[in-house]
């Protein structure tokens, strides 16, 4: 998802380009009908480094960039026979024939934006978008909003505890007059089962078991609650409003600067980062959700 500005970036700067996303399966359906992406190219869980590298090299790409800069991105891009470009991370960054380093980046902290220091690079003057995907919405106020939780994450601090998640879906739905129905992916059930219990007027639970079976589901709410993580991210791209669970973590480099349709709840609130940041309560949940439900679109940078 925090690619997706560096797709917009590239079809502005170089509209007559064929531009090609290499990516795994889990993440391709997502892609499948968006106008700026000329094909997708699967890395299959069971594809080995030589089967990828050849059918990169088969393609003949001009350009390479690697907004990832992991070990497989990195070697992949270097041996494609393209001019290779990403990030100079450890012994990696030699491999390009370009490097960035994230600490000249002299935009926001927004892991995003850090993404076009490629194309800038490169001498392109691009500014940051919102990330989205094809068939975003533009959030709009709604009188009683479908309100989707989603507890789950794989990272023990990255959840929020679910006495205290229970106690600010109550909040929410006492505040915006909302419903609320939960959601989560495979090996999440714990964590929902735990949350259903304490919430009995719920509407029905969802369990998608794929990227794409999210993506529809998020098209039918009106606000995401949730924790930091992907299905936040995939929310935002869609248009969906959200509040972002972070505690103690910084939320600056997940999170839009200057966004009014996404809020964070953190256990020590600045004001100071461009960011709606409201104190990881019930009250403050509630305050969050209200504000963003409201609607109203983002400062510079960011389009629908």
């Amino acid at each position: 998802m925090l690619t997706t500005p560096l797709l917009d970036a590239m079809a502005v700067a170089w509209p007559e380009a064929a531009i090609h996303l290499w990516t795994g399966s889990l993440t391709a359906p997502l892609f499948r009908e968006d106008p700026r992406v000329t094909s997708i190219l699967e890395r299959g869980s069971d594809l080995g480094i030589p089967a990828a590298v050849a059918s990169l090299r088969h393609a003949r790409f001009d350009l390479v960039l690697d907004p990832q800069s992991v070990f497989l991105t990195a070697l992949a891009a270097r041996l494609s026979g393209g001019y290779a470009v990403g990030f100079r991370r450890r012994i990696r960054g030699r491999w390009y024939h370009r490097a960035a380093a994230l600490e000249d980046h002299g935009g926001s902290g927004y892991a995003a934006d850090h993404k076009l220091d490629l194309l800038r690079l490169l001498g392109v003057d691009c500014a940051l978008v919102r990330p989205r995907l094809a068939g975003a919405r533009s959030p709009a106020p709604v009188k009683s909003p479908r309100i989707l939780v989603a507890p789950g994450s794989p990272v023990p601090d990255k959840r929020w505890r679910i006495p205290e998640l229970e106690s600010a879906c109550r909040a929410i739905v006492e505040a915006t007059g909302g419903s609320i129905e939960l959601a989560a992916g495979p090996g999440e059930e714990q964590a929902l089962e735990k949350l259903a219990r304490c919430l009995p007027h719920r509407r029905p639970t969802q369990a998608p078991r794929d990227l794409d079976s999210w993506r529809t589901l998020l098209g039918e709410v009106d606000l995401l609650l949730g924790n930091d993580g992907g299905i936040r991210h995939l929310a935002q791209a869609l248009g969906v409003p959200t509040v972002g669970w972070f505690g103690l973590r910084n939320p600056a480099p997940w999170s839009f600067p200057h966004s009014r349709r996404d809020a964070v709840l953190v256990t020590q609130p600045r004001e100071d980062r461009g960011i709606l940041e409201y104190p990881a309560t019930p009250a403050g949940a509630a305050m969050a959700a209200r504000k963003v439900l409201a609607g109203g679109g983002d400062q510079d940078g960011s389009r629908p």
